[in-house]
């Protein structure tokens, strides 16, 4: 991507030494020789960069987002069927409980009602066999 910069004028604020009224202002003309790198202007390059940068963090649209929440469901029932082995084995599910409590903390959703509604209620089923663990855990 090429980003290209227009000349422009910006405004300094000059005191002259001795001088005892206010400060005077003088435009600079980016254009001549010595008026680029001063002022306002020359943090475009870093404001461009800030703007890529924060575009790149917002979450993302559409399919990707679809596809994350998808796929953070399909974890989820993984990890309940492995504590259901598990427990059906006699063992303490510890890495299962694990890995339910990791993925209910990420709250992805997919922007889509239906599947949003789907992922809740396989949250809800993972939330109460944490309810269940924890209170067999206190007994």
């Amino acid at each position: 991507m090429l980003v290209q910069t227009l000349p422009s004028l910006s405004i300094h604020r000059l005191r002259e030494v001795g001088h005892t009224s206010g400060p005077r202002f003088q435009a600079l003309d980016r254009t001549r020789p010595g008026g680029a790198g001063h002022g306002p202007g020359s943090t475009a390059a870093l404001t461009s960069l800030g703007t890529l940068l924060a575009v790149q963090q917002v979450e993302p649209a559409g399919p990707e987002r679809r596809r994350r929440a998808i796929r953070r469901g399909e974890q989820l029932l993984a990890a309940l069927e492995d504590m259901q082995m598990s427990l059906l084995s006699g063992d303490l599910p510890v890495q299962p409980l694990a890995r339910i409590r990791a993925l209910m903390a990420d709250d992805a959703r997919a922007g889509d009602d239906e599947l949003d509604g789907i992922l809740r209620e396989i949250e809800v089923r993972a939330a109460v066999e944490l309810a269940k663990q924890e209170q067999d855990a206190r007994r």
